[in-house]
């Protein structure tokens, strides 16, 4: 049973106290150190700072997993989020959506001028690891303008404006493509 884990939540779920809840998930926890499902079901259940002592802990045991660099940033002052985030840089290279939420960081905290430097240096480096496509690019743009991160949109979209394109020695075409894109997203409801 130890290193089961769908024991190990099947328990936790039986349990009606919150407390014992928590308790068997910790428990699990340190049979199964490296499984980011047993770590997100023991961090919703806590409040922010023990949530955010957990997520120092889950990063060391799954360092691999952005979504817990991602969690821990958010629940983070602006300082020590920036710490999080080019760590998670670091562990994870090949990650555009660290530098995503890096850039909306910059965001929020009205550093607009940094964001498209940060983006800018966030593909150099993602190129030497891995290709983001356009589309991978264009749905951050999307997402980031429906989260109100209008800026991060915009530069997003500035600096990739020839990702995926840029081969193509034909203006008119790479006209035709961005036109087209630009159509689509009007569609969505995103204008930026």
């Amino acid at each position: 049973m130890p290193k089961s884990k769908k024991l190990w939540l099947a328990m936790a779920n039986l349990e009606k106290d919150k407390k014992m809840k928590v308790k068997t998930l910790r428990k699990a926890l340190e049979y199964i150190s490296n499984d980011v499902e047993l770590w997100k079901a023991a961090i919703e259940l806590e409040e922010p700072e023990e949530a955010k002592s957990l997520l120092y802990k889950a990063i060391e045991c799954v360092p691999y997993n952005t979504s817990i660099w991602i969690a821990l940033a958010k629940l983070e002052n602006y300082t020590n989020a920036r710490r999080v985030l080019n760590n998670a840089c670091k562990k994870i290279p090949t990650d555009h959506t660290i530098w995503v939420h890096a850039a909306k960081l910059e965001e929020a905290e009205g550093n607009y001028d940094t964001v498209p430097k940060l983006l800018r240096k966030g593909i150099k480096n993602l190129n030497k690891n891995v290709k983001i496509t356009k589309d991978q690019w264009l749905k951050e743009a999307y997402d980031a303008e429906m989260s109100a991160s209008v800026v991060t949109a915009r530069a997003i979209i500035n600096e990739t404006l020839y990702v995926g394109i840029d081969d193509i020695e034909d203006m008119d075409e790479n006209k035709r493509i961005w036109l087209e894109t630009a159509e689509n997203f009007l569609e969505r409801g995103a204008i930026e």
